[in-house]
């Protein structure tokens, strides 16, 4: 007899004693007990093997962890030493502000540093939003003032108070900037 036949007939038996081949004998309880000792035996196989999984999956999970927390600290790192550049250089210029006496020449100085800061930003996949005189997009713009011009169309960025940036393709910070209301267009599309 197969073992899938000999499972059949002992949970038949278990479900139907009145109908069952094995009596009321030892012989058929033997059987019934061995076969129950079979079944808890290859649950605490299956309850065994679940918790070597889950201590597997927690342990890749800590190591997952620990590997991201590293590759960021990296990558800090790698921008903030490259940002050390344009501190050297702000310090620089804080220092001969007391021996400059031409302020073309301190503005100068402080245009470069800012170009270099935007340069370094830049190549790690920052980007500046161009925003003064395009339409308003409210998925990059953020609109804190109107203004009333009818010699331009309505919703033409007037004015940036403060630049929008995306990071790799992701809005980072959106534009803030002032808009033209042009109350004629606005009446028109009524």
């Amino acid at each position: 007899m197969n073992k899938d036949n000999r499972k059949r007939e002992i949970n038949n038996s278990v479900d139907h004693p009145e109908q069952n081949d094995f009596g009321t004998t030892g012989e058929g309880i033997e059987i019934l007990r061995k076969a129950l000792a079979d079944e808890k035996n290859r649950s605490n196989d299956y309850l065994n093997q679940l918790k070597y999984l889950q201590a597997d999956m927690e342990n890749l999970q800590k190591r997952n962890r620990k590997e991201l927390d590293v590759t960021v600290q990296r990558a800090n790192e790698n921008l903030i030493s490259k940002l050390l550049v344009i501190f050297d250089d702000m310090e620089l210029a804080l220092n001969s502000t007391l021996e400059v006496e031409n302020y073309q020449q301190l503005k100068s100085g402080f245009q470069l540093i800012l170009d270099k800061m935007q340069h370094i930003l830049e190549k790690e996949g920052l980007v500046r939003i161009d925003a003064l005189g395009k339409k308003f997009d409210p998925t990059h713009h953020e609109a804190v003032d109107q203004t009333l011009r009818d010699d331009k169309p309505d919703g033409l960025i007037m004015e940036e108070m403060k630049s929008g940036y995306t990071f790799k393709g992701k809005l980072l910070r959106s534009s803030l900037v002032t808009i033209a209301k042009n109350l004629r267009e606005v009446r028109e599309k009524k």
